[in-house]
């Protein structure tokens, strides 16, 4: 029913800041990014892996992912060499560490990113440090949920509209603003039905926010 809450897990990329404040290393991440394999290793059954915050049987479910076929390593190395980082790259990964689930992510995630010359570093932090931290966007990826009830408005405008206290990506633009605010404003239903997957595409191609999985009510 419509009514029936989603919980979508994700990785927040600080594009307010190098070095994820490139597109292209932000879409080097998502194209390493296995999905499967975070939802088998860390969530078992309760989860299931999807790229969108309101996957079947969400009346909102759109089947939108410009990195299906992934993971593909050539392509994200492919990025990175465009990107001009040549070398090795150590990125943060900032973690709640009463969210044994979210460590686990992260250490999956230091693995899979280990393929294409990311080393990830994952920072435990207590719930206090944490928030500053987060709040500071002290981080380069951070993982995180958010219920998204009825309406994926309430998922992509907090993270994502500059005006947000919730915005921790730091990921600001106009248009994103404007394709956000004429989703939310929008007084018809078959309207907003209609827009949505292109918003959903288009948040993908900016890859400060990558949906993983969704945890099953």
């Amino acid at each position: 029913s419509p009514g029936r809450p989603y919980f979508p897990f994700y990785l927040m990329l600080n594009a307010s800041r190098p070095p994820l404040n490139d597109k292209r290393l932000r879409q080097a991440i998502a194209w390493t990014l296995d999905r499967s394999e975070i939802v088998k290793l860390v969530y078992y059954d309760s989860h299931v892996a999807t790229a969108e915050p309101t996957p079947e049987p969400s009346p909102w479910a759109t089947g939108v992912n410009i990195h299906k076929g992934g993971p593909d390593l050539a392509k994200a190395k492919q990025l990175m060499a465009e990107a001009g980082v040549t070398g090795g790259l150590t990125v943060t990964y900032l973690v709640k560490s009463q969210v044994p689930v979210l460590v686990k992510t992260g250490e999956i995630l230091r693995e899979q990113l280990k393929k294409i010359g990311i080393t990830l570093e994952v920072q435990p932090l207590e719930s206090g440090q944490y928030f500053e931290a987060m709040v500071a966007k002290k981080f380069d990826i951070v993982g995180g949920w958010w219920s998204v009830t009825v309406d994926p408005d309430m998922f992509y405008n907090p993270m994502q509209h500059s005006t947000s206290p919730w915005n921790f990506t730091g990921f600001k633009s106009e248009e994103a603003d404007k394709r956000l605010d004429a989703f939310r404003y929008t007084a018809s239903a078959a309207a907003r039905k209609k827009m949505y997957p292109e918003l959903v595409r288009w948040f993908q191609e900016e890859g400060s926010l990558i949906v993983f999985s969704n945890e099953i009510q």
